[in-house]
Order: C-alpha cells, then structure tokens, then sequence
C-alpha cells in the first residue's frame, strides 16, 4: 500500500480479523496464567503490520488492547491498556513500514519493531507517570524495564511470528490466484483448452501461409 493511501475495505475486514484473533488469544492465554509472560496480543500487530502494511499494523496495534479491555476487562483500561496501545501502535507501524516500505526481511523488520516499540512504550511510561505526578523511575530505568520484562514472549514472537507470516502470505498468494481463474470467462482448465486449440492452426500453417502437407 502506498503511503498515505487510504485502507480498503478488504484491509478493514482482515484488520478486525487479526484484532478479534487477539481477544481470543489473550483469553486463551490468560485462562492458564501465562498471559504476561508470553504477551500474546502482540502477535496480531506485528504479524499484522508485516503482512498488511504500516497503516494497518498501527490500525491493529491501537484497537487490539482497547477492544480486549472493554469486552473482557482484560488488560485493565487504565493504565495498562493505554501503555499497551503506545507499545503495539508501534510494533504494527515499525513492522509495516520497515517490511512493506522499505524491503526489509520479515525477521529484521520484526526485531526492529519490537525495539522501537519497547523504547517509545519506556519513554510513554516516564511522561505518563510524571504527568500524573506519580513516583516514577527514571527514563533509563524504565527503558530497561521494558527490554528486560516478558523476555519469553519476545522469544516466542521471533521464533513464531515469521514462520506465520509466510504461511499466511502463502494462503493469500493461492485466494488471488483462484480469484483470477474465478474472475475469467471460463475456468482455468477450460481457458487453457480454449487456448491450445486457438494455437493449433497456427502451428499447422507453413511460414508462407500454406498448411503443412500429412
């Protein structure tokens, strides 16, 4: 997608797609205890962004943690959700812009993400905690707060989340391809067909115009 291009329809319908995946990933993690340690709503804007775009991965990235919240209390909206809105804004846009825009491989696109959103969500925390004139920790300290905490989960994204890419790229590849032989007067056998039998006279005729003798 071009920059500054306005999301499709069918983008919007993949977006709630990976946004309702993480509600339900979430649930299930959380159901056995394991949801800080393995942060599994961050998988839908990363996997998001790298497949869809910058646009859309911000998209996910900014809805995920506000819709779990508000349909299941999970995270709590305040200040968790919030912070986490700041955190997966980032991983959805970073992985689009560096994967889709500038060609990046999904594994550096990734990290790259995870990095720089990690560092805005520690930068977030000090100005969040200093506007509302709380006790807060320096700006160091929370930067390593964010790269030291949920370590297991950061693991699981980057051993997880490019292996689903491309399956999920491989899937879409085979849809549009389906949807070209949908889209064509005939079906892809019977085109093909159509397109031998057009290519037999032309075989069976001499360079100078006269049919070739049995």
């Amino acid at each position: 997608m071009r920059p500054g291009a306005c999301l499709s329809l069918r983008s919007l319908v993949r977006c709630a797609l990976f946004v309702a995946a993480g509600i339900v990933l979430g649930q299930l993690f959380h159901l056995v205890g394991m949801g800080p340690t393995f942060l599994p709503l961050h998988l839908p804007a990363q996997i998001g962004g790298l497949l869809l775009g910058a646009q859309a991965g911000l998209l996910i990235g900014i809805c995920t943690p506000l819709a779990s919240s508000l349909l299941t209390g999970m995270p709590p909206l305040l200040p968790m959700a919030l912070r986490m809105v700041v955190e997966m804004g980032a991983y959805g846009y970073l992985a689009g812009l560096l994967h889709r825009n500038l060609r990046l491989a999904p594994l550096p696109s990734l990290l790259g993400a995870i990095l720089g959103g990690r560092l805005l969500m520690a930068v977030a925390d000090s100005l969040f905690f200093w506007h509302l004139g709380l006790p807060r920790l320096s700006v160091a300290q929370n930067i390593w707060l964010a790269f030291s905490f949920g370590l297991p989960g950061v693991c699981l994204q980057l051993a997880l989340v490019p292996s689903v890419l491309a399956l999920l790229k491989r899937h879409l590849g085979e849809a549009r391809c389906r949807d070209r032989d949908l889209g064509s007067p005939l079906p892809g056998f019977l085109a093909e067909q159509a397109r031998k039998g057009l290519e037999a006279p032309a075989r069976r005729l001499q360079p100078g115009g006269e049919e070739e003798s049995p």
